[in-house]
């Protein structure tokens, strides 16, 4: 069978299990999690899928295939994560330590079994290791209507497509032909262990150790803490990728390597890595995380394999890495997609009140939705998390314009300008979308205080994107630290290249231009507070230099959206200038929602350039003793 005829069958087969119960489904439409509309944008419109289906590494896909399979993850998504959600927050897993057992909610499993069936894990895999070998940006945006649905559960699948990648990037011929078929499958789900209680963040203090046993396999000692599915009911086995350090090992990172430990071993027996504990937490309760995972714990060791080279284990995680901090921030645009969409549709809903100029007090009441303050939290939401998913899409097809491009010199413009944006990537729609969130619960008033709507659940899953795969802060420090002086600030320089044609471009149409020039301005102001912040640290104050990171990544991940905004916004103006019609109000509010970011957050950017290239040392300079 030609694999562009095995996708179809998978589309047919994924749509048939999600509408087996339903009544006919508009085409791309998913009005409980965001509109087919939107979704048809961002694939026909906002990414040059076209392009990507002309090279050789995709060129048996075509799109109509993609289409469908995005189409059929909308459907099951709606039809059976949707209502997944609420059971999976209410009743939360349990872990039986003497049966060693974790149990889920029925529809829980059902849920993530369809997921497995439906053939949308390992999407991005390449087709002779058993994926589909989609374009990572086609997958993302299958996985979107997902995420909007049930942002716990679809934990468990980003650590393990990220488990996928590494693998196939990493993994010994024979490690991925035993476990790439269970992970794509659903047999196995992958985890990643990194941290460690008493060193968090901090992997160069990790205490994990492995050592020969002289078979070609390792022994692995220690504890890892906070991994997202470090047990769990839902699949026959678990991945473990852990690092550990071998016996002689050179100190810190450099002497990191990486492991493959299996919760059950090739021949069946049960391998020595066990629950400790689960976190109790605020949101995502559908998905595991482990408070604490033992290694060894009963027998002495647990038994692991080496993946990579020796002492480059971090190198080999960081595929996996990158990955997840992409998906996280599309997960967390999704989340406020979510947010935004149940804010509507309760506005739209709700009548209460009247407009400003009615006098009479029996004339009827209006449906808050035609309200400002209304209009103006709706703005805020659907700016923040549209402009979120943009962002990680643009990462995504950034990813596959790597893979085909054949260009030394080019390719390594793409590996700058992705580099420096994975910063921003992660942290700007984990803050802004829950931003979104807390923004639908007030649209709900007092109503969304309550457990009676999902704004309030979805405010709770949201609030750890900003911690997962690296804090706010230690992106930051990752963005202004190691990722704008890089390659002699080629990547900033890159990127602002990106912006500047994209603004030129945005120039040609007569109501897009005062946007252009704002983004120019701001773009500006941002450089010149770059070079000053980089002189600073060429000048060796790397505590100045760094002393308001944070602030800095606020500005970027603004600078960039306000970029994906003007993006779509030049697509908009374009096709209403051709003749929108059935589609003219979706462009318009395109345009509409770019005009309020720019006039309400851009702005921003020279607010806090301002504050930056100040030299403000106040964080640095606050005393332990002065905090009571």
């Amino acid at each position: 069978m030609m694999r562009s005829q095995a996708l179809r069958a998978l589309a047919k087969r994924a749509l048939s299990t999600a509408t087996a119960t339903a009544s006919s489904t508009p085409h791309l439409t998913s009005s409980k999690l965001l509109h087919g509309r939107e979704l048809q944008f961002l694939l026909h419109e906002f990414i040059d899928l076209q392009a990507l289906l002309a090279t050789e590494r995709f060129r048996d896909h075509d799109v109509e295939t993609i289409e469908s399979i995005v189409e059929a993850g909308s459907t099951l998504a709606e039809e059976v994560f949707y209502d997944a959600n609420p059971v999976g927050d209410r009743e939360a897993p349990t872990y039986d330590a003497d049966a060693d057992v974790v149990v889920h909610p029925a529809a829980v499993v059902d849920a993530q079994k369809q997921y497995a069936e439906g053939g949308f894990i390992g999407m991005t895999l390449e087709q002779d290791k058993g994926g589909l070998g989609l374009p990572v940006c086609a997958a993302a945006l299958a996985n979107l209507p997902f995420s909007v649905a049930n942002t716990g559960l679809m934990s468990y699948h980003g650590v393990t497509n990220g488990s996928i990648t590494l693998l196939a990037a990493h993994g010994s011929p024979e490690q991925q032909a035993t476990w790439l078929p269970k992970l794509t499958s659903g047999e196995a789900y992958g985890t990643m262990c990194l941290s460690e209680s008493h060193a968090g963040s901090s992997l160069t203090d990790l205490r994990t150790s492995a050592a020969p046993n002289g078979d070609g396999s390792y022994a692995i000692k220690g504890n890892k803490m906070w991994i997202t599915g470090g047990d769990q009911g839902l699949s026959e086995n678990i991945v473990h990728f852990v690092l550990a350090k071998l016996p002689g090992a050179p100190p810190g990172v450099k002497g990191i390597s990486l492991f493959l430990v299996p919760k059950v071993l090739e021949n069946g027996a049960r391998n020595d890595v066990y629950l400790g504990g689960m976190n109790h937490k605020m949101g995502q309760i559908a998905s595991v995380n482990a408070g604490e995972l033992l290694f060894g714990d009963r027998t002495g060791a647990a038994t692991g394999y080496l993946v990579g080279e020796p002492h480059e284990g971090l190198k080999c995680m960081f595929v996996m890495m990158n990955e997840l901090r992409v998906g996280v921030g599309m997960g967390a645009a999704a989340s406020g997609v979510a947010g935004y969409t149940a804010a509507l549709r309760y506005a739209r809903d709700r009548a209460q009140g009247r407009p400003l100029t009615s006098k009479d007090p029996a004339a009827p009441m209006v449906p808050i939705v035609q309200h400002a303050d209304v209009k103006r939290m709706l703005l805020a939401a659907r700016a923040y998390s549209e402009g979120g998913v943009a962002l990680s899409l643009y990462g995504a097809e950034l990813i596959d314009k790597m893979a085909v491009c054949e260009d030394a010199a080019a390719k390594q413009e793409l590996h700058l300008v992705l580099e420096l944006l994975i910063p921003m990537i992660k942290s700007w729609p984990s803050e802004w979308g829950l931003e979104a969130n807390r923004l639908a619960i007030q649209v709900h008033g007092g109503a969304g205080y309550t457990t009676d709507f999902i704004v309030e659940q979805l405010y709770r899953d949201a609030r750890v994107n900003s911690i997962y795969e690296g804090t706010t802060g230690i992106q930051s420090l990752d963005l202004l630290g190691r990722k704008v002086p890089m390659a002699g600030g080629a990547a900033l320089a890159a990127l602002a290249a990106r912006v500047a044609a994209d603004a030129e471009a945005a120039a040609a149409h007569a109501e897009l231009r005062p946007a252009a020039a704002a983004l120019g301005a701001a773009l500006e102001t941002f450089g010149k507070t770059t070079e000053k912040l980089v002189g600073v640290a060429a000048a060796g104050d790397v505590d100045t230099f760094l002393a308001n990171s944070n602030e800095y990544l606020t500005a970027a991940g603004h600078l960039v959206v306000a970029w994906m905004w003007l993006k779509q916004g030049t697509i908009a103006s374009a096709a209403l200038e051709a003749g929108a019609g059935d589609d003219d109000a979706f462009y318009h509010g395109k345009l509409h929602t770019m005009s309020w970011f720019f006039a309400h957050e851009l702005p921003k950017v020279h607010a806090a350039s301002k504050l930056l290239a100040s030299l403000d040392t106040q964080n640095v300079d606050m005393k332990d003793e002065w905090f009571y």
